[in-house]
């Protein structure tokens, strides 16, 4: 869970295509970021540990809940349950708008389904890769609990940076921001995350890729549909003249 609570700040990479100036915007919304959120997470926990005390803390399932209670009494429960539901509203439709670019860019490519790579022609947004992905998320989060999955996603998520850690260090050296070094600390991180995740969610999460990756070798190949060409893509929705 502590992974999950700091994966946001790839999104803002994954906007790329729809940032000005995004190679000085980014760098700086990912360091200011993360250091507002750690400060955030530091004072937090500060708090509840003063309020409840180690062990209190430690038994507790919903700390944060609990030292509000305590501390302000009822209306400090309610603003933290108003924070959960607006911390999760906001993880959602974070998720929802850079996952909707990665298949956006994936069926522009052809390596989805090529109408999930169109955009809407007034406002220009991949409408047809937010609403299928929002179904797909809405059907499966209203018939399993998927918090059974969160170590397996993990799996998913450590593949993605592996690739793109990997990817950056071919980058030449006039396409830097910084030293190949961040990329090796952060491929060797990667790693060390995947070493202490479950057995189960490693094995389950190697199966699956390799399923996905067999089947996309079927796809091409043996023509489940044509492929149309990679089409090189700048990594954002193309702006209007």
């Amino acid at each position: 869970m502590f992974f999950w609570t700091w994966d946001g700040f790839m999104r803002t990479a994954i906007m790329a295509g729809e940032i000005k100036n995004p190679r000085r915007t980014i760098p700086i919304a990912i360091i200011g970021g993360i250091g507002v959120a750690a400060v955030v997470f530091l004072a937090v926990a500060a708090t509840t540990l003063g309020v409840l005390g180690p062990e209190s803390m430690g038994r507790d399932d919903v700390p944060l809940f609990r030292a509000a209670t305590q501390a302000v009494g009822t209306w400090g429960g309610l603003i933290i349950l108003a924070a959960a539901w607006t911390a999760s509203l906001s993880e959602l439709v974070g998720d929802l708008l850079t996952a909707s670019r990665v298949a956006y860019t994936m069926g522009e490519a052809n390596e989805l389904p090529g109408w999930l790579g169109s955009i809407h022609p007034k406002f220009r947004i991949p409408r047809n890769a937010v609403l299928t992905i929002g179904l797909i998320v809405l059907v499966l989060a209203l018939s399993f609990d998927l918090r059974k999955l969160l170590a397996v996603a993990s799996i998913f998520t450590l593949t993605w940076y592996i690739i793109t850690h990997f990817s950056a260090l071919q980058l030449r050296k006039e396409q830097r921001l910084t030293t190949p070094l961040f990329s090796w600390l952060g491929l060797i991180g990667c790693l060390l995350l995947v070493a202490s995740l479950p057995t189960w969610a490693t094995l389950s999460g190697i199966v699956v890729l390799a399923t996905l990756a067999g089947f996309r070798l079927l796809w091409f190949r043996y023509g489940v549909r044509k492929f149309a060409g990679r089409v090189g893509h700048g990594g954002g929705i193309p702006k209007e003249a």
